[in-house]
């Protein structure tokens, strides 16, 4: 909707001030996204590449962990770990979860080879998935605090 919205402006500036006009209003509006893609900053969510590896592999997605926190409650630095077949693949720490949470991932993409040879790792990641089905499948778990885990790790932005 917001693209329409977007789409039926730039129209009617187009009517109303001509091609000249619109070209340089969309390519001031569009600088910062553009030099974004430039930079290549777009591909730095690491989470969302581990979630599709893993989705395309395994048919399922890791799990984000709380393994520490520390520091006052207005200055904490939190450790997250990325999970899968009962193993950390990847162990971030920053001052809120979600910048935690990249960084592990970023350190899981690093460790997981580009492809894997063995039939066990295959074997381990079906069961893994079929432990720990998807969200439509189980419940919400409820948030417990500061220290919850997987979910609050994962979806949490600021802590």
């Amino acid at each position: 909707m917001l693209a329409d919205a977007v789409e039926a402006l730039i129209g009617a500036y187009f009517l109303d001030q001509g091609l000249d006009a619109v070209r340089e209003f969309v390519l001031r509006a569009l600088a910062p996204v553009m030099a974004q893609i430039e930079r290549r900053e777009h591909e730095h969510d690491y989470k969302t590449l581990l979630q599709e590896l893993f989705q395309s592999r395994y048919q399922t997605a890791p799990d984000y962990e709380v393994l520490s926190e520390t520091g006052p409650p207005h200055d904490r630095t939190f450790e997250i770990g990325v999970i899968f077949a009962g193993q950390v693949l990847g162990r971030g720490t920053g001052k809120s979860k979600k910048e935690a949470a990249q960084s592990a991932a970023a350190e899981a993409l690093h460790n997981i080879p580009e492809r894997e040879h063995s039939v066990e790792a295959h074997e381990s990641a079906v069961e893994h998935a079929e432990a720990h089905p998807g969200p439509t499948d189980t419940p919400e778990p409820e948030d417990h605090g500061p220290t919850a885990s997987a979910d609050s790790a994962e979806n949490t932005d600021e802590s």
